[in-house]
């Protein structure tokens, strides 16, 4: 669809409103499963697998709206 009126929708890093949200799945096999469908069925990894400052076990992936989605493991300390 294309429109002289349609906006593009991709956020930077200073945009204001919805850019990243997570999805917490059961363990790091999880985010590693999740993350590895997501990219071949197109979506683009921005952050490999790693532990996060708050214990967490995560990867992130870019929506096709260009925001991020934290796939994350329940932190150890309950956050």
């Amino acid at each position: 669809m294309s429109s002289a009126n349609i906006v593009d929708s991709r956020r930077d890093d200073n945009a204001g409103g919805l850019n990243r949200f997570s999805i917490v799945v059961d363990g790091a096999d999880k985010v590693q499963e999740l993350a590895t469908q997501l990219a071949r069925d197109g979506f683009q990894i921005v952050s490999g697998f790693k532990m996060n400052g708050y214990g967490e076990y995560e990867s992130r992936v870019l929506d096709p709206e260009g925001n991020e989605v934290e796939i994350v493991t329940e932190s150890n300390d309950g956050r």
